[in-house]
C-alpha cells in the first residue's frame, strides 16, 4: 500500500494505471445517494462498467452500503482504495476534466499514507495543510531514490559471495550501496576519488581496502560494465535524494515560496540493465 500514492504524482504516471470510462454530472448531488437508494442514471452507469466478480472502490463507507444494498454489487472501501482516492482528488484536472466543481476542505486536507510514510521515513513530519506540488514533488524523489537504492539487491548479494568465498571479505550486513562501492574499487583500484564517504557505514577497513585493490584479477568473470553502471546509478540516487532532502527542509522552514521547485540534477547514467545487455554481446 506505501507504494499506491507514487502512480498518481503526475498525470503521465497515473494513465498507466487508471483512466476514465464515462462521466456523469449532478447538479443535486444530494439526491445521489441518500437514505432511499441511488441515482438511477448512476446505477445504470456502475452496472454497465461492472462484470460478474469484480469488486467495485467505494470512497466513502456509506456509498460502500447503498450500492451492496440496492445495486447487489460488492464493494470495497479500504485503506488501499483511499491511497487511490488521494490520486484521483490530487490529478482531478486531468483525469476527470470536465468535473469543474472545488474539492471540499475536508477532501483537500486528506493526506496519502505512503507519502507520509516516506517523509516520515526522511525525518519531515509534514501536515496535511502544508502539501503543495513541490512537497509531493520532493517527496516522490525520495520514493524513487530509495528505489534505485534497493535495486539489484540479489545481484549485489550475490557479488557479496564471492567477495568472501574469493578474497576472505565478510560483507555480511553490507547495504548495497557499500557493496556497489566495493565493487567499483575492485574494478578500478588506482582510482582513489570517493573513497572516504561521510557516512560512516560506507567506509572500509583498511584489510578490506587493500584486499579490494589487489584482488582483482581473482574475478575474471565478473560483469565489469554492469557493476560500474548500478555503482553510478547508486552515487546518482544518493546525490538526487540529498538534494531533495535539502529542498524540503528550506520549504517547511520557509525559506522557499510555495509551489516552487528547484531544478535537480535529473540526468540519469547509462542504466545497469543497457550495460548488461552491452556486456553480454
Amino acid at each position: 500500500m506505501e507504494n499506491i500514492w507514487a502512480n498518481f504524482v503526475k498525470d503521465y504516471m497515473a494513465c498507466k494505471v487508471i483512466w476514465l470510462q464515462e462521466f456523469m454530472v449532478f447538479k443535486d448531488k444530494s439526491n445521489v445517494f441518500n437514505h432511499t437508494g441511488i441515482n438511477s442514471e448512476l446505477g445504470k452507469m456502475i452496472c454497465k462498467y461492472h462484470s460478474a466478480g469484480q469488486l467495485l472502490a467505494v470512497g466513502k463507507p456509506e456509498h460502500k452500503e447503498i450500492i451492496e444494498a440496492k445495486l447487489k454489487i460488492p464493494c470495497l472501501y479500504n485503506d488501499a482504495v483511499m491511497e487511490v482516492m488521494w490520486g484521483i482528488k490530487h490529478l482531478m484536472n486531468s483525469l476527470v476534466p470536465r468535473e469543474n466543481c472545488k474539492l471540499s476542505k475536508e477532501d483537500l486536507l486528506q493526506m496519502s499514507y505512503g507519502m507520509k510514510t516516506i517523509l516520515s521515513r526522511h525525518g519531515f513530519d509534514v501536515t496535511p495543510d502544508k502539501v503543495d506540488e513541490s512537497i509531493i514533488h520532493y517527496a516522490y524523489v525520495l520514493y524513487d531514490s530509495e528505489l534505485c537504492e534497493t535495486k539489484h539487491s540479489e545481484f549485489l548479494t550475490s557479488c557479496g559471495k564471492q567477495l568472501e568465498e574469493l578474497s576472505g571479505i565478510k560483507c555480511e550486513g553490507w547495504s548495497p550501496m557499500k557493496l556497489a562501492i566495493a565493487l567499483r574499487i575492485l574494478i578500478i583500484p588506482d582510482n582513489d576519488y570517493g573513497l572516504t564517504y561521510e557516512d560512516p557505514e560506507l567506509n572500509f577497513s583498511q584489510d578490506e581496502l587493500y584486499k579490494l585493490k589487489n584482488d582483482g584479477d581473482c574475478y575474471k568473470g565478473l560483469q565489469r560494465l554492469t557493476c560500474i553502471s548500478i555503482y553510478k546509478e547508486k552515487v546518482w540516487a544518493r546525490g538526487l535524494m540529498a538534494d531533495a532532502k535539502k529542498q524540503l527542509k528550506l520549504i517547511m522552514d520557509g525559506e522557499m515560496p510555495e509551489g516552487s521547485e528547484a531544478t535537480l540534477k535529473q540526468e540519469m547514467p547509462e542504466s545497469s540493465e543497457a550495460a548488461m545487455k552491452r556486456e553480454q554481446v
